[in-house]
């Protein structure tokens, strides 16, 4: 069970997810828990490992889908008889720590891209690139970065939404920025900015307005992308975004446009 579980986390820090880890550090009394019992909780409520079962399990279950997604850790202390009404009549403490890594998706691998990069990653993101010509295909190894080359506007599609998913549209060609865009929209992401002037930004808008795309979804891009610090050097720009970014992370601000 242990190298299981251990398994099971590991791969869910390399595939980015969600998900929050019970580990029991203390019993008392007759319990189904043993010390170091861990029960990993996905987004999706879904759970593999164990915590003893039971209703114990399913509370801790749902102790954990409470702090989902928050970076943040507690313990909780359980009576069996009296919170849970098991006969068992001992007592669990639980440690619950949620995982919930910051993931930067940059479309366009450019200058702009590859100044951000180790930005944003001291910041604690963790950075893809994605980029349809194969001459940037050396990003991945020189920066540390997962790197995916194909059709932006595809890869743009597969990828999981969710509030700890950044994305920043920084491709070579507007009519691509556009169609990454409108891939991107409806992923309820925590960021979703595309590189362009106020012209450009009133052009997208309108043009993912006329496509359906409904006004509150649209009014949640951030176009033009980065704070107004000043400054037109890829450097400063990438400075301009990763301070936007961590802002919004930390909920300094929100649909900053």
């Amino acid at each position: 069970m242990h190298a299981n579980i251990f398994e099971q986390i590991a791969d869910g820090i390399k595939d980015h997810e969600t998900f929050v880890v019970a580990t029991v550090v203390g019993t008392t009394g007759s319990s189904p828990a043993k010390t170091s019992f861990r029960l990993m909780v996905k987004s999706d409520g879904t759970s593999h490992g164990t915590v003893g079962g039971g209703a114990l399990e399913n509370e801790v279950i749902k102790k954990a889908m409470t702090i989902m997604g928050q970076e943040s850790s507690f313990i909780e202390s359980f009576s069996l008889e009296s919170d849970l009404h098991m006969a068992c009549g001992g007592n669990v403490t639980v440690l619950l720590e949620s995982f919930s890594p910051s993931v930067l998706h940059i479309f366009g691998a450019g200058h702009v891209c590859q100044a951000l990069i180790r930005v944003v990653q001291n910041a604690g993101f963790t950075v893809i690139v994605y980029d349809d010509r194969e001459e940037f295909r050396y990003i991945g190894e020189k920066f540390n970065v997962k790197f995916v080359h194909g059709d932006m506007a595809t890869s743009a599609s597969r990828i999981k939404g969710g509030k700890n998913a950044y994305a920043l549209v920084t491709t070579y060609d507007h009519l691509h920025d556009e169609a990454v865009g409108m891939a991107l929209v409806d992923k309820d992401l925590g960021f979703l900015g595309i590189i362009g002037s106020s012209r450009k930004s009133v052009k997208y808008r309108n043009n993912f307005l006329q496509a359906g795309v409904a006004k509150e979804k649209v009014d949640s891009i951030i176009c033009p992308v980065g704070l107004p610090i000043g400054g037109s050097t890829p450097g400063e720009i990438a400075v301009s975004i990763a301070s936007q970014l961590i802002a919004v992370r930390s909920g300094k601000i929100s649909n900053f446009k």
